[in-house]
């Protein structure tokens, strides 16, 4: 979570600050369905946030001020890895704007209780961080995603149709797509790795059928994965 949370600071760094191609840029952290762990998440990135910013606000050369920024500079690499090389900012370019990053952000909490927020203001801050249970699970329009993290995963084979609800990281922009992260649990990316490849052969055969009633025949899909409830499908389709 705390290299999630670096990463999405640099990438905020990078596209807001540097490039100045967007105003901001958010992060979703979608840990459990669970309001109070949710709650919980919610106050260790608070409690990170806080001590970051006022380690940075500490003079040049104190002992803890530069481990976190040696720490910034350990994942940096990873920060800039699919910029082209000609558009690769250094480390000591980036690393000005941590500070101002860290006193122009804020964290919400998004779920249906009275504390959580009602209302993001989204041009009023450089960095939006975003937690929340079910109702960050679907529906719920994240604005300038770039940090996914979502350590949610099931036991058995997942419902295709509620994984593809959840993956609203497949609607990134381009135009700062080589900032996006994803963090997800290794059966997790199993799972989006096999729907997508469902999804590209479904394409296929639509476009080799003539007829729907062709497709109907052809249609597959990976063992890791259930079309849908089977509570919403007919006794004929299951």
């Amino acid at each position: 979570l705390k290299d999630a949370l670096m990463l999405h600071i640099l990438a905020v760094a990078i596209v807001v600050k540097w490039q100045e191609k967007e105003p901001y840029l958010s992060m979703m952290v979608h840990p459990d369905v669970s309001k109070a762990n949710n709650r919980t998440f919610k106050k260790w990135i608070e409690s990170d946030l806080k001590q970051w910013r006022k380690l940075m606000q500490k003079p040049d050369g104190q002992e803890d001020k530069v481990d976190l920024i040696n720490k910034f500079r350990e994942l940096f690499p990873m920060a800039i890895e699919y910029y082209p090389e000609n558009e690769k900012p250094s480390f000591d370019e980036i690393e000005p704007f941590i500070k101002d990053i860290l006193n122009d952000k804020k964290v919400y909490l998004i779920n249906s209780d009275k504390d959580a927020d009602q209302k993001i203001e989204w041009d009023r801050y450089s960095m939006h961080i975003l937690v929340g249970a079910e109702m960050l699970n679907r529906g719920f329009t994240v604005e300038k995603l770039a940090t996914t993290y979502m350590p949610r995963y099931t036991v058995g084979a997942s419902n295709a149709d509620t994984i593809q609800q959840r993956c609203r990281f497949f609607g990134y922009k381009s135009k700062y797509i080589q900032s996006c992260r994803v963090f997800l649990p290794k059966w997790n990316i199993k799972n989006y790795i096999s729907y997508v490849q469902h999804e590209e052969e479904l394409r296929s055969v639509l476009a080799s059928c003539d007829t729907l009633e062709d497709v109907e025949h052809q249609i597959l899909l990976s063992p890791k994965l259930r079309p849908t409830r089977t509570n919403v499908l007919p006794a004929s389709v299951v």
